[in-house]
């Protein structure tokens, strides 16, 4: 008997704790006072969890347990006290990625091992614990190690660390919980690489967000490497345990230490913790979408989460909390009563936010049927007064219909869409510039000047306070990153993001909306990505501007987007359905095309651009290691021990299955390769090589499509020149053949004008030239020249005036043009070589295909700063004045000998 009260006395405040979060759960959709009033007799049920508990059920409370007053927003938060802070080193930002499997440069064998190779290997080695299992095993995500190794805090690993109590300290922005296998951090201070050069003696360091008397995490070295210029270290950090930080230090060699101690661990009732985990899940379903911190990611992993030891330090890590709360969370005895300080903090954000809202405090019912209804609900959304007056009188005739006719029904659908769009609720712009480097060094390789840029944009509009929208324009190939680069923006000012496609559009009505007299007509899709917003002030991406369509008969949309993009305008655009002005003019619009002269010039004079070239091969095989491999892993469901890529693998793929600028199609080849070896795994019941290396690609490939040594050649009559399309740069060959005839130039293509006119300038400047071009006294008037570009489509352009002179002084005089030489520049009837444009993407285009000379104007040399160095290095780079200093660089000087 008294065993059983002692038990129901241990578990009375958890009944107390659930009565006020289902309560409150009910009582958040009836705002106001009115709201707890109502919810003296309800329930809220949890529906089902990740945890294994669904319906009411499982955990129900009724009202009777606590008393009505008690439950008030404010008493459901318990305020966590901030410990106080003393000074640390300079903090480090930390870029912070998902646990992914990752290629080891170590482990590639694509030549020589070198000194940070061999560092590697050691650090893995090092990181060992007894039973020979490398620390590198938790990338797999496999966490089925003792309770410590969960993070739960209840007992310890079976064998990790020694007992330290001293050892080097990194401070950082963020507080990481244990259980999570690897974190990637960049570390890019110089105290910082002194601290983990330091920790590689003894492989742990300990990582604290605050100072004196707070509470850090022991952290084990799994992983290092350095960034491709060498500026940074990439370190892979596995957090093991909870540690008071008692003190600070400092080594022989001056690198700042922390003493430590290791908190009492207190023993969690499992089933409580499991009863608090559904509560936690419920409770982020239900309200995460009032809080625009809390990203849908977040949302998304903690509903999936099936472990709740995982689950809690999951919330406690992400969760948008203070410094000051992760530390008192991280301080924790028990994982029970960290998870049930998570909930009470969520549930107190939560409702401090939902009282925040507009609205929130008169208890306008969300419920247009009735006038005051309607009323209650224009004030809380902040409906203009010229926007409420329109409303109210539509209203009004709704009001005298029947409400089952379908003229009622339209007109209460129009009301709805009126009171559904957002009028004046806004997101506060983050502009915390570290974070946003962070978010933008996770989730892109290079592209370095475009990050810049972007990182300048948002320290202007945080020194200028700027509340206006702006228009950002990023133009390049495909598959470069400008709508990740668009989404990173959105997330770093934490601000929604949306996406309209305007590829193909012909009708302006997709963006203004049908008038209501059409039948089942409806806003155009900016007033219904406004609505998907839900704020004033969103990122909306405008896709593929170039592609929109011109010359129908519905109307231009090029002049409805300029209303939607014009500062002057947008503050009263109007939809065709609404048939009210509605205020854009905070909306940051970023639009993206693949050729900036495809756009409108009116729209192009209203942005501000910024450029995206095409990657390097050095450049791919990074993205590929760092993000492409670790996510089609995670998307065929195999470990790293089952399938992993050298370098020398992504090499042979990047260079002998893909021809692009972007990423998309060596994305779609690594999934290729890893789909064959999964379903080799699953069909034959066996398994494969862990390991594919360059040799082997072709095996799940097929023989390579493309090869840079297979490239069309140089020869008698042929020159390759160099463009630039939507794809980024391209290489293209003059073919040109004599034949008898009577002096007549003969294309053999419609082409545009520009080149034609290069092909008859090029020819005038042969002939008035001859004998400099070792023509002398040759007969123009007994011959035919024909011209010829492959590979076939539409060329213009008035760069291949020197490439087609080169072209038929060769055909001409059968003496061949040089391998391996690629050129563009325009000419003049004198011989000079006028400035061109595109010239990086030309560049990196020759060096892709395997040519070892571009020659180019000298009027570019201002461009070459632009190349990526691996470019500059891999290939020959002349500039050149007049035509006579391409001559002898670009032809041999012997005619070619007959088989």
């Amino acid at each position: 008997m008294n065993t059983n009260m002692a038990r129901h006395a241990r578990r009375a405040p958890f009944a107390i704790l659930c009565a006020r979060l289902t309560l409150a759960a009910f009582a958040a959709t009836l705002p106001g006072p009115a709201a707890w009033a109502q919810a003296a007799s309800r329930v809220a049920p949890i529906r089902a969890s990740g945890l294994g508990i669904s319906g009411a059920a499982a955990l129900s409370v009724t009202a009777p347990l606590i008393a009505i007053p008690a439950l008030t927003p404010a008493t459901l938060a318990v305020p966590l006290a901030a410990p106080a802070a003393a000074p640390l080193a300079a903090r480090v930002h930390v870029a912070v990625v998902p646990v992914v499997p990752v290629v080891p440069v170590a482990a590639v064998g694509d030549g020589d091992v070198s000194a940070k190779e061999s560092l590697q290997t050691a650090v893995l080695e090092m990181a060992k614990d007894g039973g020979g299992k490398s620390g590198a095993r938790n990338f797999d995500g496999d966490m089925r190690g003792g309770a410590a190794a969960r993070g739960d805090g209840d007992g310890k690993p079976k064998s990790g660390p020694p007992a330290l109590t001293e050892a080097p300290i990194l401070a950082l922005t963020k507080l990481f919980f244990p259980g999570f296998g690897a974190t990637q951090l960049i570390v890019n201070t110089k105290e910082a690489v002194a601290s983990v050069s330091e920790a590689l003696r003894g492989g742990y360091m300990i990582a604290s967000g605050g100072g004196r008397g707070t509470m850090g995490t022991l952290m084990r070295i799994s992983f290092l490497n350095e960034s491709q210029d060498g500026a940074k270290l990439i370190v892979f950090l596995e957090a093991l345990r909870a540690v008071k930080i008692t003190g600070y230090g400092k080594t022989a060699a001056g690198v700042p230490t922390a003493k430590i101690s290791y908190p009492a661990a207190v023993p969690s009732d499992a089933d409580r913790l499991k009863d608090l985990g559904s509560v936690a899940q419920h409770i982020l379903e239900t309200f995460a979408s009032l809080d625009p911190e809390i990203s849908p990611n977040l949302v998304g992993q903690a509903l999936a989460e099936k472990d709740v030891h995982r689950l809690a330090n999951l919330l406690a890590q992400e969760m948008p909390f203070s410094v000051e709360i992760k530390q008192k969370l991280l301080a924790a005895p028990s994982l029970e009563s960290r998870l049930e300080s998570v909930v009470l903090e969520m549930m107190g954000r939560f409702n401090k936010q939902s009282a925040a809202a507009p609205g929130a405090e008169d208890g306008a019912p969300d419920d247009i049927g009735t006038l005051e209804g309607l009323k209650a609900k224009m004030r809380s959304i902040g409906m203009p007064d010229a926007i409420q007056a329109i409303t109210l009188k539509e209203f009004d005739r709704f009001s005298k219909m029947e409400q089952q006719d379908a003229e009622a029904q339209k007109l209460r659908t129009y009301l709805e869409w009126l009171t559904d769009v957002p009028w004046s609720r806004r997101t506060q712009d983050n502009f915390d510039l570290a974070r946003a480097r962070e978010i933008l060094e996770r989730d892109h390789a290079g592209l370095e000047k475009v990050k810049e840029r972007v990182l300048e944009f948002l320290a202007l509009r945080k020194r200028t306070g700027s509340k206006k929208g702006a228009i950002l324009a990023f133009t390049g190939p495909p598959g470069v990153g400008k709508t990740s680069i668009a989404r990173a923006i959105a997330e770093a000012l934490g601000r929604s993001f949306v996406r309209l496609s305007l590829g193909g559009v012909h009708d302006e009505s997709v963006l203004r909306g049908h008038r209501r007299t059409y039948q089942d007509s409806m806003p155009g899709r900016v007033i219904q990505n406004m609505k998907t917003a839900g704020t004033v002030n969103p990122v909306m991406l405008l896709d593929e501007v170039d592609k929109i369509g011109r010359g129908g008969n519905q109307g231009d949309p090029t002049a409805a987007l300029l209303e939607i993009l014009d500062p002057a305008q947008n503050d009263t655009f109007h939809d065709h359905y609404l048939n009210v002005p509605y205020d854009l003019s905070e909306v940051l619009f970023v639009v993206t095309s693949n050729q900036l002269d495809k756009i409108p010039e009116p729209l192009r004079d209203r942005m501000e651009i910024i450029e995206f070239d095409g990657y390097t091969t050095l450049e791919k095989i990074q993205i590929a290691e760092k993000h492409v491999v670790p996510e089609k892993l995670k998307l065929t469901g195999l470990q790293i021990a089952e399938a992993s890529l050298t370098r020398g693998a992504l090499r042979r793929i990047v260079e002998g299955y893909t021809m692009e600028a972007g990423v998309r199609g060596l994305r779609e080849n690594i999934e290729a390769v890893l789909r064959k070896i999964a379903a080799w795994i699953e069909t034959r019941g066996e398994k494969v090589p862990g390991i594919v290396d360059a040799d082997g690609v072709q095996k799940y490939l097929g023989v390579p499509p493309f090869s840079l040594r297979e490239t069309a050649q140089n020869g008698v009559g042929v020159a390759t020149g160099l463009g630039v399309n939507a794809y980024g740069g391209s290489t293209l060959n003059v073919e040109v053949s004599k034949e008898p005839g009577s002096g007549q130039l003969k294309l053999r293509k419609q082409f545009g004008d520009d080149i034609e006119d290069s092909a008859k300038n090029a020819y005038k400047y042969v002939k008035t030239h001859a004998a400099s071009l070792g023509l002398k006294g040759f007969d123009f008037t007994k011959i035919d020249v024909d011209i010829n570009i492959t590979p076939a489509g539409k060329i213009d352009g008035p760069s291949a005036g020197g490439l087609m002179v080169t072209a038929i002084v060769s055909a001409l005089t059968g003496r061949p043009v040089k391998a391996g030489v690629a050129m563009t520049g325009e000419i003049t009837m004198r011989g000079d070589i006028l400035p061109i444009g595109g010239l990086k993407q030309k560049v990196m285009a020759a060096h892709r295909m395997g040519y070892a000379m571009v020659i180019f104007p000298f009027a570019n040399l201002k461009d070459i700063e632009n190349i990526p160095a691996e470019v500059r290095e891999g290939i020959v780079l002349k500039d050149v004045k007049t035509y006579d200093e391409i001559y002898p660089a670009a032809i041999e000087p012997e005619a070619a000998r007959a088989d």
